[in-house]
C-alpha cells in the first residue's frame, strides 16, 4: 500500500506525552508545493503545465500559491508517479538491449 504526500500545511501534529498520552498540536510544518515538484519532475513551466492540464496559468500559479483542490493534486502526483515509472521503463529497455547484444 503506497502512501499519499500531503502538500501545503499540515494542521497538526500528533505527539507522545512521556506519560504515555498523546498531544495534538497545531503544526506550522511547511510540505512541499506540488506544483512545484510536478513542473521540476517533469522539466515544465507553470505555463507548459497548464497547458498540459488544459487550464490557463493563472489557475496553475494559483496552486502554486494557495491550496489546491484534491483531484488536481491527485493528477499531479499521478503525472508524478508516471514520470517515474517512464524512467525506471527506460532503464529495463536499455538493460534489455544491452543483454541481448551479450
Amino acid at each position: 500500500m503506497s502512501k499519499m504526500k500531503l502538500y501545503g500545511k499540515v494542521p497538526y501534529e500528533v505527539r507522545r506525552e512521556d506519560e504515555g498520552y498523546l498531544s495534538v498540536e497545531e503544526s506550522t510544518e511547511e510540505k512541499p508545493n506540488i506544483v512545484k515538484e510536478t513542473c521540476k519532475k517533469l522539466g515544465l513551466t507553470q505555463k507548459e503545465l497548464a497547458e498540459r492540464l488544459d487550464v490557463p496559468q493563472s489557475t496553475v500559479s494559483g496552486w502554486a500559491k494557495n491550496d489546491i483542490p484534491k483531484m488536481t493534486q491527485f493528477a499531479l502526483e499521478l503525472l508524478i508517479k508516471n514520470k517515474d515509472l517512464e524512467d525506471k521503463l527506460n532503464i529495463f529497455k536499455q538493460a534489455h538491449k544491452i543483454a541481448s547484444e551479450l
